[in-house]
């Protein structure tokens, strides 16, 4: 299967934060699971769809969506972490915060879905609540939500990703600068 997705990536120094910060939630609790490549990490903004080969209609409708949405770069802040088990799939070890940071990324959503909308793509667009939110660690046993230290960047880019499902396989295909 092919997804393909629009996304917010963190910097580096973000990346590198994340892996310290799981590794020390890991080993204060004991948990384990496969941890997600520091360069796969992202949030993802809205999905175009998982397709049974490479959608080259599709993507290009998103391309053009994604090279209309005007928003000003904002920092992304998430301070918690947590499980979410959705339907079959085994326990996500997610991180997530409702500062306006991470509101910033609700209204992003709003600004890309109109964009889908107007591009042919109203049908992928997110009806259901959107809580951002960034998977870190898979098949892992449930853990409570608690806090941990921050973790700060500020997004600067909005991108097209395809990713190959069950392969650890992700490719860009575009990516615009959020400027207002």
């Amino acid at each position: 299967m092919e997804r393909i997705l629009f996304s917010l990536r963190p910097d580096d120094a973000a990346a590198e934060d994340v892996g310290r910060t799981l590794n020390e939630v890991c080993r204060e609790t004991g948990l384990g699971g496969q941890p997600q490549q520091l360069d796969r990490l992202h949030v993802t903004v809205n999905g175009v769809g998982d397709h049974a080969g490479f959608p080259d209609d599709i993507v290009q409708l998103a391309r053009n969506a994604g090279s209309r949405v005007r928003f000003a770069p904002f920092e992304v802040r998430l301070d918690r972490i947590g499980s979410y088990s959705a339907g079959r799939r085994p326990c996500d070890l997610i991180m997530l915060e409702g500062d306006a940071g991470v509101l910033d990324i609700v209204r992003l959503q709003r600004a890309l879905a109109a964009e889908m909308a107007r591009c042919g793509l109203g049908k992928y667009v997110r009806r259901s609540l959107f809580t951002p939110h960034m998977s870190v660690l898979y098949r892992a046993r449930p853990l409570a939500p608690r806090r941990v230290g921050a973790i700060r960047w500020t997004a600067r880019k909005l991108l097209l990703i395809h990713s190959e499902l069950g392969r650890t396989r992700h490719h860009l295909l575009g990516e615009w600068p959020l400027s207002a």
